[in-house]
């Protein structure tokens, strides 16, 4: 099942928490493919302990796909899909301002690696729990369509101006950061990721237009979707 490029590096990432539980996953695999890219939002959301005590069990793994569909304001959007060339038409309001505040971090042991992820809130509601290399991808990312933007578009809409804010640096190869490390860096990624807030007219990229929207849907997701998870 082909899936376009946010989605799958996205779902890399999630590898450290899926790995121990893929053989209770290979059975839905073919009913799940089909929805992950509207999955992917509420996956961000889940904190990572709901996320692993559900993909411990077998039962619960098998009923991801029929729960998916029925998450309210997903099953419209399950015939929609959404092009990386354009900003996806939705039903999901944007806010009015745009504060994003990292408030935790969680270490996942992958054998003798650790990962750690970081909880991101945005101010109107809605979080998501994301990795380093992610932000980093995003940058990245961000960095091609401005470039592309200035070559492409007619010269009022270019963005030859605009100048992303420093994205906090790789650790040397192989260094694990110490829980200080993790702090500063945490502190570095929201300060990174205000940067970006208050320039409003990233909001016409669509790779950050989709990045602020996620958040949004992650709002929507009902209590009771946590408490099935949870009973399950």
């Amino acid at each position: 099942y082909l899936l376009d490029d946010e989605v799958y590096d996205k779902l890399i990432d999630r590898i450290p928490v899926f790995a121990p539980y893929i053989g209770n996953l290979v059975p839905v695999v073919d009913k799940l493919a089909p929805l992950l890219p509207v999955l992917v939002p509420y996956i961000d959301a889940i904190p990572l302990s709901v996320q692993r005590e559900f993909l411990k069990s077998k039962s619960a793994c098998r009923t991801l796909p029929a729960m998916v569909k029925v998450i309210p304001g997903l099953r419209t959007d399950l015939n929609r899909t959404t092009s990386s060339s354009s900003i996806p038409t939705s039903h999901y309001p944007m806010p009015k301002s745009i504060v994003f505040k990292i408030n935790a971090t969680e270490k996942v042991a992958v054998g003798n690696e650790v990962v750690v992820f970081y909880r991101i809130f945005l101010n109107s509601g809605g979080s998501r729990t994301l990795r380093y290399s992610s932000l980093r991808t995003l940058h990245k990312r961000l960095e091609k369509s401005i470039r592309a933007r200035n070559i492409e578009w007619p010269q009022k809409y270019r963005m030859a101006k605009l100048n992303l804010p420093k994205f906090p640096p790789k650790t040397n190869l192989g260094r694990r950061l110490s829980s200080q490390g993790i702090e500063k860096r945490r502190l570095e990624l929201e300060e990174y990721l205000r940067g970006l807030a208050n320039m409003p007219q990233l909001l016409e990229l669509p790779i950050y237009h989709t990045f602020v929207q996620a958040f949004v849907v992650s709002s929507m997701i009902p209590p009771e979707y946590f408490k099935r998870i949870e009973e399950l």
